[in-house]
């Protein structure tokens, strides 16, 4: 299988096409704590963080990276790399609103900062609004340089989300063509392919994600699921010689449930052997089973 390719202008804008928002919502934000200095510096500031200082505050908890960045952003408030730093830090958190309100500010001094745009696009999907995400995150992936992948590899979850597979794989595969060795990409371009009866694109997709470097279980995991869904009985023995039976059926059955709710184009027929044999005392694991339960909690692999 071969990544299609695409020499088109704006990409990330192309991709949107009609959407039909239905946004839900998620978890409440986590408020910065009411001590938290938000102008505790004026002209008279102290120098910047020394890398040094930027290291320990990053391997600290994530209140304290919100506090840290919080207090270089005020510093500064013009500095781009200290604000796409303190956006990410209010995501960790969940600060949504702080987060928003930062967005807009930078964006009004850096109107084409990309990461800006990936940062206010992530904090959507992470509260359940992949609609209202993805021209945040088109936006992105149109001002992010040339081959830089993450944000087409998250507007491709978005439109996953939503259910627009085939744009999704349009993503995903661009994405890949500018970095081929995204493990997760590979692995969610695999899952979305099984959401349109493309098993066998599926298997593909995600036996290139587990050769590749940073490939975790959970590939693993994700490929035994497709195997199943083939009946490929042995093949199932070579990746995984643990896998639970149990475990599998569940997994079979919640990703044939999603599949009969998406279009299955003819040239890829649903296989009627669902329920394969597998080793005894396998395992699957946490990922197929978590993360591909009901069609509208679908959630992949967490993109870079």
């Amino acid at each position: 299988m071969s990544i299609v390719n695409h020499r088109t202008g704006p990409v990330g804008l192309a991709l949107i096409g009609l959407i039909t928002a239905c946004a839900t919502s998620g978890p409440p934000p986590a408020a910065l704590p009411a001590n938290l200095p938000q102008n505790a510096f004026q002209a008279d500031a102290p120098a910047k963080a020394t890398p040094d200082e930027i290291a320990t505050a990053q391997r600290s908890d994530p209140l304290t990276r919100a506090t840290f960045w919080s207090q270089e952003y005020q510093k500064d408030t013009r500095d781009l790399d200290t604000a796409v730093s303190f956006l990410k830090a209010l995501r960790t958190i969940r600060s949504y609103d702080r987060l928003a309100d930062i967005g807009r500010t930078t964006l009004a001094l850096h109107p084409e900062a990309y990461e800006v745009y990936l940062e206010l696009g992530r904090s959507l999907m992470d509260q359940g609004r992949p609609a209202e995400a993805v021209p945040l995150l088109a936006r992105s992936a149109d001002f992010a340089p040339p081959q830089t992948a993450t944000p087409l590899a998250v507007l491709g979850l978005a439109f996953d989300q939503l259910d627009r597979h085939h744009r999704a794989q349009d993503a995903y595969q661009i994405a890949l063509e500018r970095d081929p060795q995204r493990a997760t990409t590979w692995t969610n371009y695999g899952l979305s392919l099984a959401l349109t009866g493309d098993l066998v694109g599926a298997e593909h997709a995600l036996r290139t994600a587990l050769a590749l470097p940073g490939a975790n279980n959970q590939v693993r995991q994700n490929l035994v699921l497709i195997l199943g869904l083939q009946g490929k009985t042995q093949d199932i023995r070579d990746i995984d010689p643990f896998a639970q039976p149990d475990q599998l059926q569940s997994n079979l059955e919640a990703l044939s449930a999603m599949r009969a709710m998406s279009p299955t184009p003819a040239s890829a027929p649903v296989p009627d052997r669902m329920a394969p044999q597998v080793p005894e005392g396998s395992a699957t694991g946490g990922m197929a089973q978590s993360r591909l339960t009901l069609r509208p909690k679908l959630r992949l692999a967490e993109e870079d």
